[in-house]
């Protein structure tokens, strides 16, 4: 008997990884408290908050994108949950689309967000991590844009702003 899968790439799913970080010029008590509030620091989208305690986990909101038209099809948000924390550290999240799809793709996924704060003894590094997830493999991966990290697309262009609002909700807290 031979093993059903022997190569990365005849897994039955799809997947995307990226990553992108900084570094914040403020201890991590400082950042914690903000980061926990997904939406002060990631704001192009509207959100509403469905079940739980913000900041904690169990907590899900629906999110709804920014610039979606109108006559796209399919539901116009998608949701996000915090799955786990870990106080200080890590906040792990788990992003997924409406049933039946989202934003006009019908595809089946589930994306996999942590969030990771690193103590520098005066400076937290921030690191956000993004795994989504085709359940059903696709035809073919989705071309990396530049790599795993990239400060060059529209996910890093975005993720940069998000980074800059994190620095000033930090900075605001230390007055």
């Amino acid at each position: 008997m031979s093993a059903a899968y022997e190569k990365l790439d005849q897994k039955p799913f799809g997947s995307h990884y990226r990553y992108f970080e900084t570094t914040i010029a403020r201890p991590v008590e400082k950042v914690w408290p903000h980061a926990l509030n997904i939406g002060s620091w990631m704001t192009d989208h509207r959100m509403e908050p469905l079940s739980g305690e913000r900041g904690t986990a169990g907590f899900c909101e629906r999110v709804y994108a920014a610039g979606i038209a109108p006559e796209t099809t399919l539901a116009h948000h998608h949701y996000y949950g915090i799955a786990a924390v870990v106080p200080y550290k890590y906040i792990a999240l788990e992003v997924f689309p409406e049933v039946g799809g989202s934003y006009g793709d019908p595809r089946e996924w589930i994306g996999f967000d942590g969030i990771v704060l690193v103590d520098l003894g005066g400076s937290t590094k921030v690191i956000v991590l993004l795994l989504i997830v085709d359940t059903k493999k696709p035809d073919r991966q989705p071309a990396p844009e530049h790599g795993v990290d990239s400060t060059e697309d529209a996910t890093g262009v975005q993720l940069a702003r998000y980074f800059a609002n994190l620095k000033r909700l930090a900075a605001e807290t230390e007055q």
